[in-house]
C-alpha cells in the first residue's frame, strides 16, 4: 500500500495493481483529484456485490487513469533544460511513460517545494522526517539541474525538490547558508529571460501587484535570476490548471471561481502580461494559495516567472497576441475587461533603467496608455520608490 500524505495527515491510500483506494481525507485531496476517483475496497463489501464487473472496472480504469495524470502533472517535464543529465545520473530512461514518471516520483517521495504532499510506503514515517524546507536538500542534484553537470549515478531515494520543480529552464532550489531559507536560482539562454524576469519584477515594484521579488546575479559567468520561496507551513500552492480540471469535472465556470477565490489579483495579473508582453502565462504558472489547515483556497498566489516577457513579436503586436489565459480574447481585451474589478494602480513615474532596452520602455508605455494609465519614465537618480508593496 502506498499512502499519499499533506504533512502528517493520511490523504489516499492506494494499490493500483490490485484495484484498492481509500480517500482518508477528501478535504485535502489534491486539487486536480477532487470529485475524480472513487473508493475500490480489496475485499467484496455489501456496497461493491451491487455493482457488476464491467461497472467495478470502469472504476478502476478512471481510478488509474485519474492518478497517472496527477503524477504526470506533478513531475518535471522530461524536455526541460538538463532533464537528460539529470534522468541519466538517476538512471531512468528519458521515455515519459507512466513507469518512468511512477520511478521518479518514488525516488523523491513525490516532494516538492510547492505544497506539502508527498508519497510514503512506511507507516512510521512522519513529515518531519522528509519535509525540504527543514531537511538538508540533495545538493548534487541540484548542480545537476542547475548547470548540466554530469555527476557519477545517484542511487536510492533522495530528498530533493527538483524532479518536481515545474517549467522548461535550467533551474534548482538552494539553501542560503546564513538564513536557511530556500531560494530559486533560474539560469538564462542567449536571450536573456533571466534579466528579463528581474527587469520585470523592478518594474512591479512600482505598481500596487503582489509578486515574488526577483533579483539577479553572476554564478558561474551566467546570469541568475533568484528568488526565496513563498510557501511555509501554512500554505501551499495549487495552479491555475488543477483548478481548471477540477472547473471542467463538476461542470463549473473557472473564471467564476477564480473571481470568487481573489478577483482584485487574477485581473492585476491580466493587466500586467500585456503592459509587459508576457508571451508565457499559461495556467501552470499562475494560481492560487491552500490554507494547509482546511485544504481550503484563499487567494491568488504572488505574481510570477516573467521571464518571456518583452516578446518581440508580442511587443510588436497592438493587442498583445491571443491570451493563454483566456483563448478567445487577446491579451488586450482580457486586460481591458479586468480594469473593472482589478484596482490596478501603477506609479506615474517608473526609471528608465528598470528597462533592459528602449524598445521594451516605449512598448510598455504604449500599452499603458492604451488601457489609459499616463506614465512617463525618469531618471533613476530622481525616481522615488513606490511603497506599494513592500510589506
Amino acid at each position: 500500500m502506498t499512502m499519499l500524505k499533506f504533512q502528517n495527515k493520511n490523504v489516499l491510500e492506494f494499490d493500483l495493481d490490485n484495484m484498492y483506494l481509500k480517500i482518508w481525507n477528501k478535504n485535502f485531496l489534491p486539487v486536480v483529484l477532487r470529485d475524480a476517483l472513487f473508493e475500490m475496497p480489496n475485499s467484496y463489501d455489501d456496497s461493491n456485490t451491487k455493482k457488476t464487473v464491467d461497472e467495478i472496472l470502469k472504476m478502476d480504469r478512471q481510478n488509474i487513469a485519474n492518478m497517472n495524470y496527477f503524477f504526470k502533472n506533478r513531475v518535471m517535464s522530461f524536455s526541460r533544460t538538463h532533464a537528460k543529465q539529470i534522468l541519466n545520473a538517476l538512471l531512468v530512461d528519458q521515455f515519459p511513460d507512466d513507469q518512468n514518471i511512477m520511478r521518479l516520483m518514488f525516488l523523491c517521495k513525490g516532494l516538492s517545494i510547492a505544497d506539502d504532499y508527498w508519497l510514503t510506503n512506511n507507516p512510521d514515517e512522519k513529515w518531519e522526517d522528509v519535509n525540504l524546507r527543514e531537511n538538508p536538500l540533495h545538493t548534487t542534484l541540484a548542480n545537476v539541474a542547475l548547470w548540466g553537470i554530469t555527476p557519477p549515478s545517484i542511487t536510492g531515494e533522495i530528498r530533493t525538490p527538483e524532479l518536481t520543480n515545474q517549467g522548461s529552464f535550467a533551474k534548482a532550489w538552494k539553501r542560503n547558508k546564513d538564513n536557511g531559507k530556500l531560494y530559486l536560482l533560474k539560469t538564462s539562454s542567449n536571450n536573456k529571460e533571466s534579466e528579463r524576469e528581474v527587469s520585470v519584477s523592478n518594474i512591479l515594484n512600482y505598481t500596487n501587484v503582489p509578486h515574488v521579488r526577483y533579483y539577479g546575479k553572476r554564478i558561474k559567468n551566467k546570469y541568475v535570476s533568484i528568488c526565496e520561496n513563498i510557501v511555509n507551513s501554512n500554505r501551499s500552492i495549487v495552479t491555475a490548471h488543477n483548478l481548471m480540471s477540477w472547473c471542467i469535472r463538476t461542470q463549473k465556470d473557472w473564471v467564476a471561481e477564480t473571481k470568487k477565490i481573489d478577483a482584485k489579483t487574477f485581473g492585476k495579473m491580466l493587466i500586467v502580461d500585456f503592459i509587459v508582453s508576457n508571451s508565457d502565462r499559461h495556467n501552470g504558472n499562475w494560481g492560487f494559495f491552500m490554507d494547509a489547515n482546511t485544504g481550503h483556497l484563499t487567494q491568488c498566489h504572488p505574481l510570477l516567472d516573467h521571464n518571456l516577457a518583452f516578446n518581440k513579436e508580442t511587443m510588436h503586436d497592438k493587442e498583445g497576441l491571443q491570451s493563454l489565459t483566456f483563448k478567445w480574447m487577446t491579451k488586450y481585451e482580457a486586460a481591458k475587461s479586468a480594469l473593472s474589478y482589478a484596482d490596478f494602480q501603477i506609479n506615474p513615474e517608473i526609471p528608465r533603467d528598470v528597462f533592459l532596452q528602449p524598445s521594451h520602455a516605449e512598448s510598455f508605455l504604449k500599452k499603458c496608455d492604451m488601457l489609459g494609465f499616463k506614465v512617463k519614465m525618469i531618471s533613476a537618480s530622481s525616481s522615488v520608490f513606490n511603497s506599494f508593496n513592500r510589506k
